[in-house]
């Protein structure tokens, strides 16, 4: 390892417009591969916050006509078609249905609301997302049973900070949302944020208090079968993949186009992850991410392709002694040649190595001459005293076909000269 250390160091050393340009692009691609993931991460990629995340699936439709684009576009459940459906799955431990609210909120009647965004979600929201509260606790199934019965809210922790001022005895104080009167219940902990990256809700409130807010004394717009503005997410049975619940929620729809064709004609239903969601509802986003991706695979291949080429260089160490009359080491000059002429002249003392860039698979031949030469010996050839000057033939071996022993050259027995 040192060694291929230490040929790295060299050989960057002898291309400092190579070595400049592929650490430049090391760096760009580096770079700009950690931008693009956590660009994905984020739009993506990133799991909600809750345990066991993967097992959390969507229940969506896809209703004809509606295509974004050419794409098809995810689209909710309405109430009455998540209730069927949570009263028929097998593929679900449980089920929950959820949407965004906003509304004027204030700790005290006589103050001026401030407006908050929020969540309105069944009682079995925090069940089936395996959540539980800081303090407190959260509502239960039988608080989501009839229209503006239960008058109860449950905060975030952005919340409590901010309107409450992290004060401990929250649970039970009155509020006020659209001029009704809530009573907390709970407080939420910080890990819990909601189930979308991208939205923090101020408050959990009971799917049906949504029609007291909206100044309806019955279900209201909740009771229409072709309002699909619900987010339905359930948590999946152990042993169940996501292919089974998508069939499911299939059939489903399917049997629902027959019951009432003049609502569910065109609609047809499935089971998707957040993330094949994300990527549904912003495809042209989800475009862009891969362009990205496949541009930074594109600058990195370019690198590897270019070191491929200095992979198929090697050195080539050429170390002589060399000695006049009087014993004394004399200076040699080493030359690289090749068929189209001399490649490399380098000059070394005695007893230093001559070191040259060479390719693999490629036959050199080196000659070595010096003035007053009484002998010249190397691992590849001897020179007698007699000779001022030697040629020998060296072939460099490809990587793969290295003998053991022999690091870079395919070395012959050769004679001596004398």
């Amino acid at each position: 390892m040192f060694k291929d250390l230490k040929f790295a160091i060299r050989a960057l050393k002898q291309n400092p417009g190579f070595a400049l340009v592929a650490i430049l692009s090391l760096a760009l691609a580096i770079g700009a591969n950690t931008t693009v993931y956590s660009l994905a991460e984020a739009l993506v990629l990133r799991p909600a916050p809750v345990p066991q995340p993967r097992s959390i699936v969507e229940v969506v439709t896809y209703v004809k006509g509606d295509e974004l684009a050419g794409f098809a576009s995810p689209s909710g459940l309405s109430f009455p078609e998540y209730q069927e459906f949570s009263r028929q799955t097998k593929s679900f431990e449980k089920l929950a249905a959820f949407k965004l609210v906003s509304s004027g909120f204030t700790s005290q009647k006589a103050d001026q609301p401030r407006l908050r965004y929020g969540v309105a979600a069944t009682g079995s929201f925090f069940r089936t997302m395996g959540v539980k509260p800081q303090s407190g606790r959260v509502f239960a199934e039988q608080e989501d049973e009839s229209p503006g019965r239960d008058a109860v809210i449950v905060i975030t922790q952005d919340m409590w900070k901010r309107d409450f001022a992290s004060q401990p005895d929250v649970a039970g104080r009155k509020v006020w949302l659209g001029g009704e009167e809530f009573t907390v219940i709970g407080v939420m902990g910080e890990d819990f944020t909601g189930t979308d990256q991208f939205f923090r809700p101020a408050f959990f409130i009971p799917m049906m208090m949504v029609p007291k807010l909206e100044g309806q004394t019955d279900l209201g717009p909740l009771a229409k079968r072709e309002s699909r503005g619900l987010t339905v997410q359930g948590r999946l049975r152990p042993g169940i993949g996501l292919k089974a619940a998508a069939a499911e929620a299939a059939g489903f729809f399917g049997q629902l186009a027959t019951a009432y064709p003049e609502v569910n004609k065109n609609v047809s239903g499935s089971a998707k992850t957040a993330a094949q969601i994300r990527m549904e509802q912003d495809p042209y986003d989800t475009m862009l991410i891969g362009f990205m991706l496949v541009l930074v695979l594109l600058v990195f291949s370019s690198f590897l392709v270019a070191q491929m080429g200095v992979r198929d260089n090697c050195e080539l160490h050429v170390r002589v002694r060399i000695s006049d009359e009087r014993g004394i080491e004399s200076t040699v000059q080493v030359q690289l040649l090749s068929p189209q002429g001399v490649v490399a002249t380098v000059h070394v003392n005695g007893g230093e190595p001559a070191q040259f860039q060479v390719e693999n698979g490629k036959t050199y031949r080196l000659k070595v001459s010096g003035n007053g030469i009484e002998t010249i010996t190397s691992p590849y050839f001897e020179i007698n005293p007699l000779e001022q000057s030697h040629t020998e033939t060296v072939h460099v071996k490809p990587e793969n076909e290295k003998a053991a022993g022999s690091r870079f050259l395919d070395r012959p027995s050769f004679p001596s000269a004398k």
